[in-house]
C-alpha cells in the first residue's frame, strides 16, 4: 500500500498528539556503529520498552537529501508515530500493547535525521553512544570484510589510487591486500570523525538556542 505523506500525517494524528503532550515517551540512541548499541536496544526493550533496531524508513530518510527540513520533520514524526501504532498491535510481543515507551536504535552516522528529530519531538531524550576509534574501524573491518576486500572495491578504489596512494596510481588494484586495507581503514576512521564531530556541533548548537 502507498499513502501520502498528508494522508499518514492525519492518520497518525492522534498518536502524534500522545508524544507531543508526555503521554508516550521516546529515545533515541544515536551511536557511531559497532559500539554496543544493539546490545543497549537489547537492554531497553528487556525493559519494557518498544525497541527497534535500524528501521527502514529512517535510512531511506537520511539518504533522502532533497527533503526539506520541515518535510523531514513531518516524516520522522508520522513515522515514529506509525511505529508505536504497529507495535501496540503486536499481541505476541509482551507488553507492547499497553506500552508507553518508544526506544530507537538508528545506525551510525544518522545526525541530519537526528536534528529534525529534536525539532520534531521536543520531550525526547536523546544519547549517544561511542567507542575508541581503533576499536570501531577494527570491528566494522572484520564484519565488512572477513573474506577479503572483494574485488569491486579494489576496482573502486584502483580507480581512486592516484589520490588514496599516489605512489600506485592505477596500479593499485595489484596491490597487496595489506595496503588495500589502508583504505578501508581511512575511510572508517574518517566516519569516525565525522559522526563524533557532528554529534559536538549539534549539542553546542543546541546549547546555545
Amino acid at each position: 500500500a502507498v499513502a501520502s505523506l498528508d494522508s499518514a500525517e492525519a492518520f497518525a494524528a492522534s498518536t502524534c498528539a500522545r508524544f507531543a503532550t508526555g503521554e508516550l515517551a521516546l529515545s533515541f540512541v544515536w551511536n557511531t556503529g559497532r559500539c554496543g548499541s544493539t546490545l543497549m536496544h537489547k537492554a531497553v526493550s528487556a525493559a519494557g520498552a518498544v525497541s527497534l533496531s535500524e528501521p527502514h524508513w529512517l535510512d531511506q530518510l537520511h539518504f533522502n537529501g532533497w527533503l526539506g527540513q520541515a518535510c523531514l520533520r513531518r516524516a520522522v514524526r508520522t513515522c515514529v508515530a506509525l511505529e508505536m501504532m504497529t507495535a501496540q498491535l503486536q499481541t505476541g510481543v509482551p507488553g507492547w500493547a499497553q506500552a508507553t515507551r518508544l526506544s530507537f536504535n538508528p545506525k551510525g552516522g544518522f545526525h541530519p535525521v537526528a536534528e529534525a528529530t529534536v525539532s520534531a519531538f521536543p520531550r525526547a531524550r536523546h544519547i549517544f553512544m561511542y567507542r575508541a576509534c581503533h576499536k570501531v574501524v577494527e570491528s566494522f573491518a572484520g564484519l565488512l570484510f572477513s573474506d577479503g576486500v572483494p574485488p569491486p572495491f579494489q576496482k573502486a578504489w584502483a580507480a581512486r589510487g592516484v589520490k588514496a596512494l599516489p605512489e600506485a596510481g592505477s596500479l593499485a588494484e595489484e596491490l597487496p591486500l595489506s595496503r588495500l586495507s589502508s583504505i578501508v581503514a581511512a575511510m572508517l576512521t574518517c566516519r569516525w570523525i565525522d559522526t563524533i564531530r557532528a554529534w559536538v556541533q549539534a549539542r553546542e548548537l543546541r546549547a546555545k538556542s
